[in-house]
């Protein structure tokens, strides 16, 4: 990641970075990052309701995860109208359609990720466009409604001995 950032600084002397979160490996990544010349900074653990007041703080949402499912973080910064620069993988591609509400790139390739990221922040109608298309996803596809009825519609099923999975989109899962 800090290899991508630092090939965007000649382009974009604006970026500054905001890692929210925190794990085994912070102290190793605030090393990384001193390359950077104080363009990021660790904040730590955040509540859910002080990572959407950073939402509305950004211009982009970076996660170049090698592994997750369909991550929350994810769906909060497409309901904020936040683009997101986020990695190819699992259920990552379900959520987030290249080209339409963000960028995907293969996991580990640093020139995509920062191509992506250029790409975004070098071009405010394609932000503003790939937000409202994030946003009408996550509210179309993961309403909590919908998705509480669905959920109930399976417990149903299976305490009836039944085993369906449909989901109210009719995909299959």
């Amino acid at each position: 990641m800090f290899q991508a950032l630092q090939g965007l600084l000649e382009k974009h002397p604006e970026l500054h970075l905001t890692l929210i979160g925190d794990g085994p490996d912070r102290e190793v990544l605030e090393k990384q990052a001193l390359t950077l010349d104080n363009r990021v900074d660790f904040v730590g653990y955040k509540s859910q309701s002080e990572v959407a007041e950073y939402l509305k703080k950004t211009d982009i949402l970076v996660l170049p995860s090698f592994a997750e499912g369909v991550p929350v973080v994810l769906m909060e910064a497409m309901a904020a109208r936040v683009p997101v620069v986020t990695t190819r993988i699992a259920g990552v591609p379900e959520l987030v359609e290249d080209q339409v509400s963000g960028i995907l790139v293969a996991p580990g390739d640093e020139a995509a990720l920062a191509a992506g990221i250029s790409t975004v922040l070098s071009n405010l109608p394609l932000r503003k466009k790939m937000g409202n298309s994030g946003r009408k996803k996550v509210t179309e596809q993961y309403n909590v409604k919908t998705e509480s009825a669905w959920l109930a519609d399976i417990f149903t099923a299976y305490q009836n001995g039944d085993i369906i999975g449909l989901r109210p989109s009719g995909k299959n899962e």
